[in-house]
């Protein structure tokens, strides 16, 4: 009886490491992200925008505006008029699902825009450099072509809105 409840426990126990092991996704963006000029966010004329990347679920990534650059303070374009109120520092505009066993493909997410208030599907990688590539998918009513741009990775901003507490 002892050498068949060892063997269970044995067994058990495996199984608790390999699903540990498939629920930790490869992919690892947490860091900070300076937006290029002409940004999908941030047109050339404002100020560095810096977002700062972090691990906001099991699965999941989130941006938030760690630096606001030339934006504005507040929210102003955001379509629910309760939220034209709330500040830009520290807002999260970006979401991104990782699947399971996520290593090299393009992951896929949304992108707010508070010059427009408006959302973009875009998919994104870590480049080999540690940049965050970036590319916003056409939606149905819009046949442009995708916009495509790189953040850099870059160290906390010395001068930052609330840093979200999982990023170092």
């Amino acid at each position: 009886m002892p050498r068949l409840l060892l063997r269970c426990l044995l067994f058990v126990g495996a199984l608790a490491l390999a699903g540990s092991a498939v629920a930790a996704p490869a992919v690892d963006l947490v860091g900070y992200y300076r937006m290029p000029a002409n940004s999908l966010v941030r047109p050339a004329q404002e100020g560095v925008v810096v977002v700062a990347v972090y691990r906001c679920a099991t699965d999941e990534f989130c941006g938030r505006i760690a630096a606001r650059g030339g934006l504005p303070d507040a929210d102003l374009h955001n379509p629910e008029p309760v939220s034209r109120a709330r500040s830009l520092c520290g807002l999260d505009i970006l979401a991104v699902e990782i699947p399971l066993g996520a290593r090299d493909a393009a992951l896929k997410g949304n992108l707010y825009d508070p010059r427009t208030g408006g959302d973009s599907a875009v998919e994104l990688y870590a480049g080999s450099n540690g940049d965050l590539h970036i590319t916003e998918q056409p939606t149905p009513s819009s046949a442009s072509a995708r916009l495509e741009e790189v953040w850099q990775r870059v160290t906390p901003p010395a001068s930052s809105c609330d840093r979200p507490s999982s990023i170092s």
